[in-house]
Protein backbone atom coordinates (compact mmCIF):
# COMPACT_ATOMS: atom_id res chain seq x y z
CA UNK A 1 0.00 0.00 0.00
CA UNK A 2 1.28 3.29 -0.86
CA UNK A 3 1.62 5.75 1.80
CA UNK A 4 0.31 9.36 1.27
CA UNK A 5 2.71 12.31 2.18
CA UNK A 6 1.11 14.74 4.30
CA UNK A 7 2.51 17.58 2.54
CA UNK A 8 0.64 16.14 -1.42
CA UNK A 9 -2.69 15.85 0.95
CA UNK A 10 -2.31 19.17 2.54
CA UNK A 11 -1.44 20.46 -1.18
CA UNK A 12 -4.54 18.69 -2.21
CA UNK A 13 -6.80 19.58 0.09
CA UNK A 14 -5.66 23.30 -0.06
CA UNK A 15 -5.96 23.39 -4.08
CA UNK A 16 -9.60 21.63 -3.55
CA UNK A 17 -10.82 24.44 -0.82
CA UNK A 18 -9.12 27.29 -3.40
CA UNK A 19 -10.90 25.80 -5.88
CA UNK A 20 -14.27 25.45 -3.95
CA UNK A 21 -13.93 29.17 -3.18
CA UNK A 22 -13.09 30.45 -6.68
CA UNK A 23 -16.19 28.10 -7.96
CA UNK A 24 -18.38 29.82 -5.34
CA UNK A 25 -17.02 33.22 -5.43
CA UNK A 26 -17.88 32.74 -9.70
CA UNK A 27 -20.87 31.21 -9.18
CA UNK A 28 -21.80 34.17 -6.82
CA UNK A 29 -20.86 36.64 -9.67
CA UNK A 30 -22.75 35.18 -12.10
CA UNK A 31 -26.00 34.70 -9.67
CA UNK A 32 -25.50 38.33 -8.76
CA UNK A 33 -25.39 39.66 -12.51
CA UNK A 34 -28.16 37.67 -13.38
CA UNK A 35 -30.17 38.90 -10.62
CA UNK A 36 -29.47 42.41 -11.59
CA UNK A 37 -30.23 41.51 -14.70
CA UNK A 38 -33.34 40.66 -13.87
CA UNK A 39 -33.97 43.97 -11.62
CA UNK A 40 -32.91 46.03 -14.28
CA UNK A 41 -35.36 44.36 -17.22
CA UNK A 42 -38.03 44.58 -13.88
CA UNK A 43 -37.03 48.29 -13.37
CA UNK A 44 -37.66 49.54 -17.06
CA UNK A 45 -40.93 47.15 -17.23
CA UNK A 46 -42.59 49.31 -14.07
CA UNK A 47 -40.66 52.78 -15.51
CA UNK A 48 -42.94 51.93 -18.86
CA UNK A 49 -45.99 51.06 -17.04
CA UNK A 50 -45.26 54.57 -15.23
CA UNK A 51 -44.87 55.88 -18.60
CA UNK A 52 -48.08 54.91 -19.80
CA UNK A 53 -49.94 55.93 -16.48
CA UNK A 54 -48.75 59.22 -16.86
CA UNK A 55 -49.82 59.52 -20.18
CA UNK A 56 -53.76 57.97 -19.34
CA UNK A 57 -53.49 60.35 -16.39
CA UNK A 58 -53.13 63.28 -18.21
CA UNK A 59 -55.76 62.47 -20.97
CA UNK A 60 -57.92 61.90 -18.12
CA UNK A 61 -57.43 65.00 -16.84
CA UNK A 62 -58.19 66.61 -20.04
CA UNK A 63 -61.56 64.79 -20.43
CA UNK A 64 -62.26 65.80 -16.61
CA UNK A 65 -61.47 69.59 -17.99
CA UNK A 66 -63.94 69.05 -21.01
CA UNK A 67 -66.57 67.25 -19.08
CA UNK A 68 -66.00 70.24 -16.09
CA UNK A 69 -66.11 73.09 -19.25
CA UNK A 70 -69.37 71.38 -20.32
CA UNK A 71 -70.71 71.23 -17.02
CA UNK A 72 -70.29 74.26 -16.43
CA UNK A 73 -71.70 75.27 -19.79
CA UNK A 74 -75.10 73.68 -19.22
CA UNK A 75 -75.23 74.96 -15.92
CA UNK A 76 -75.40 78.67 -17.20
CA UNK A 77 -77.58 77.43 -20.14
CA UNK A 78 -79.91 76.21 -17.29
CA UNK A 79 -79.96 79.24 -15.53
CA UNK A 80 -80.82 80.92 -18.35
CA UNK A 81 -83.85 78.71 -19.41
CA UNK A 82 -84.99 79.23 -15.56
CA UNK A 83 -84.93 83.12 -16.06
CA UNK A 84 -86.37 82.95 -19.22
CA UNK A 85 -89.69 80.85 -17.75
CA UNK A 86 -89.74 83.01 -15.13
CA UNK A 87 -89.84 85.88 -17.55
CA UNK A 88 -92.45 84.36 -19.31
CA UNK A 89 -94.85 83.18 -16.66
CA UNK A 90 -94.59 87.01 -15.35
CA UNK A 91 -95.33 88.12 -18.57
CA UNK A 92 -98.40 85.46 -19.69
CA UNK A 93 -99.35 86.89 -16.08
CA UNK A 94 -99.41 90.64 -17.03
CA UNK A 95 -101.18 89.26 -19.88
CA UNK A 96 -103.84 87.40 -18.42
CA UNK A 97 -104.67 89.92 -15.73
CA UNK A 98 -104.92 92.41 -19.08
CA UNK A 99 -107.21 90.43 -20.30
CA UNK A 100 -109.23 89.93 -17.37
CA UNK A 101 -109.37 93.82 -17.13
CA UNK A 102 -110.17 94.23 -20.73
CA UNK A 103 -112.87 91.35 -20.13
CA UNK A 104 -114.63 93.43 -17.46
CA UNK A 105 -114.36 97.12 -19.69
CA UNK A 106 -116.30 95.20 -22.39
CA UNK A 107 -118.97 93.70 -20.07
CA UNK A 108 -119.13 96.91 -18.88
CA UNK A 109 -119.55 98.67 -22.23
CA UNK A 110 -121.78 96.06 -23.15
CA UNK A 111 -123.79 97.06 -19.97
CA UNK A 112 -123.70 101.04 -20.98
CA UNK A 113 -124.78 100.20 -24.36
CA UNK A 114 -127.81 97.74 -23.50
CA UNK A 115 -128.86 100.73 -21.15
CA UNK A 116 -128.02 103.41 -23.97
CA UNK A 117 -130.16 100.90 -26.72
CA UNK A 118 -132.99 100.79 -24.01
CA UNK A 119 -133.18 104.38 -23.55
CA UNK A 120 -133.11 105.30 -27.42
CA UNK A 121 -135.54 102.13 -27.90
CA UNK A 122 -138.09 103.87 -25.06
CA UNK A 123 -137.64 107.37 -27.13
CA UNK A 124 -138.34 105.72 -30.46
CA UNK A 125 -141.43 104.09 -29.12
CA UNK A 126 -142.49 107.14 -27.85
CA UNK A 127 -141.74 109.44 -31.14
CA UNK A 128 -143.78 106.73 -33.04
CA UNK A 129 -146.37 106.55 -30.62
Amino acid sequence: METVNVGELTTFFTGLTAGLLIGAFLASIWAVVRIRAQVQTRLVEAAERGQRAETITAELHKQLEKEGAEAARLRIELMEAHRARAVAETRSDEAAKNLEGQRAQLAHAEQELAKVFQALSGEALKTNN
